[in-house]
């Protein structure tokens, strides 16, 4: 990777308007998308994701969709090498690499490589009693030993609460203690969109409406449910909603329950957002901090033409 390649990173919480400003983004400067949202990266979930149902015959070239065909997870350290090279073919072609995604954990990769362990991603190497815990058993049992990695992450993404709770129990080390390396591969530029509270969670109550209303996720969760591995994996990384209408189907289908049901996923949704904000602060200031090498940062009210980039704003 050369060192003076460009790439823009487009944050920010759901329903900000990401992929819609990154589209702009990269028609301004010749540009390919390039998925960070994990959620979209597997082929049997687009509805609940908001993935861009029409990404394949966009003029603009997106990559890192529709990529996981099984029902396995797709780790962060795999993530960021495969970033990497895209990247780098991105800009042989000469052309410039726009990043978009909310699933900061992965963007974080980016700039400060993930650390493994010994342990640390060993399936299934719990002691029995917590194996045997569910999924809110399992944050409160790391939140009890760090509290610190418990407060980063949702209770139902079960994936990495037990990463975390492997990294303790099979080294000693609290997960938060790790001490992350700056080491970016490109020269970035990152765009947060900050909506303000209020028009977010209006945004997040339509676009609730419309998936269940008229974009078909009822059905979409209904043809997972006729595959548990897939059902499973998609409610153990902590995808909202899924387990909400898998639940309501699996109770009857009641049409009185299904608003209800949207009203809860709605409220989920609000709570992930807010928890998108926090980790975003957090990593904002690590990414400061590391003075004169730290990339540029523009925080902007979103979704709005994207900016002329012209100046730097840290």
């Amino acid at each position: 990777m050369q060192a003076c390649s460009k790439v823009f990173i487009v944050v920010g919480p759901t329903a900000s308007g990401k992929s819609a400003y990154a589209l702009e983004l990269a028609a301004l400067h010749n540009g390919e998308i390039v998925n960070a949202d994990t959620a979209q990266m597997y082929t049997r979930v687009s509805v609940g994701t908001a993935k861009p149902l029409n990404w394949q015959s966009e003029v603009i070239p997106h990559h890192l969709f529709d990529i996981c065909d099984a029902p396995a997870h797709f780790d962060v350290v795999r993530y960021r090498q495969v970033v990497i090279d895209i990247v780098d073919a991105i800009h042989q072609r000469g052309k410039t690499a726009v990043i978009v995604g909310g699933s900061l954990f992965y963007v974080k990769s980016l700039f400060f490589p993930p650390q493994e362990t010994a342990g640390s991603t060993r399936a299934g190497a719990l002691p029995p009693e917590v194996e045997a815990l569910d999924a809110h058993g399992l944050w409160q049992h790391l939140a009890a030993i760090d509290p610190q990695r418990a407060a980063a992450l949702h209770e139902h993404d079960v994936y990495r609460v037990r990463r975390a709770l492997a990294i303790w129990y099979h080294s000693g080390q609290l997960p938060s203690s790790l001490v992350p390396v700056y080491d970016p591969p490109f020269q970035a530029t990152l765009i947060a969109l900050m909506l303000d509270k209020a028009v977010l969670h209006k945004r997040i109550a339509q676009r609730t409406a419309v998936m269940i209303e008229q974009d078909g996720w009822v059905a979409e969760v209904e043809s997972l449910l006729q595959d548990p591995a897939w059902y499973e994996l998609v409610c153990s990384k902590g995808f909202i909603g899924y387990r909400d209408i898998g639940d309501w189907i699996l109770g009857g289908k009641k049409a009185d329950a299904l608003s209800a049901v949207a009203q809860a996923i709605v409220v989920a949704t609000c709570q992930y957002a807010k928890q998108q904000h926090t980790l975003w602060q957090s990593f904002a200031r690590q990414l400061r901090a590391q003075g004169e090498r730290a990339p540029q940062i523009i925080e902007t009210p979103g979704p709005i033409a994207p900016p002329a980039l012209s100046e730097k704003k840290q």
